[in-house]
Parts: C-alpha cells; structure tokens; sequence
C-alpha cells in the first residue's frame, strides 16, 4: 500500500470514529429525551395507581382484614399497612 492510500485510510477510519461516536452520542441524547417525556407523562397516572392501592388497602384494613392478608393482596409494605390501620 502506497503512502496517499495509507493516509487516506487512516483518514476514513478517523471518520468513521469520529462519526460512529457522533451517532452514539446522538442515540443516547434522544434515549434521555424519551425518557423524561415518558417519565413526565407517567407520574400523574404512576400516582393515581399509588392512591388507589392506598384506598383499597384502607378499606381492607375498615373490614377487620389482617395486616398480612392486606398485605399479601396490595403488596404494600407491613409499616405503611400498619399506619394506615392507626390513622382509621
């Protein structure tokens, strides 16, 4: 391989580095854009489902359920269960 085609291909595998990282970099800007719109739009509906399990284990603690059968049904930790039975 002559000097020119040396330098020329040492030249485009610069390039496409360079280019490789433009794309990677690109990727993952869009990637973070994605997620905070899908986070903002989330978050109203994420905390009505919250506020809802939170009803619905309220009303199971009112009708003498215990703490582990509410548990077992929301999934909600023992320490929130228990103050939420305090505070009925």
């Amino acid at each position: 391989m002559d000097a020119k085609t040396k330098a020329d291909y040492e030249n485009y595998l610069r390039n496409l580095a360079s280019e490789k990282d433009m794309m990677e970099t690109a990727k993952n800007e869009g990637e973070a854009v994605g997620r905070k719109k899908a986070e903002k739009e989330l978050k109203p509906i994420i905390e009505q489902k919250e506020q809802a399990l939170i009803e619905s284990a309220k009303a199971l603690l009112k009708a003498n359920l215990f703490i582990e059968q509410v548990q077992k049904i929301t999934k909600l930790p023992k320490g929130i269960l228990e103050k939420l039975k305090e505070n009925l």
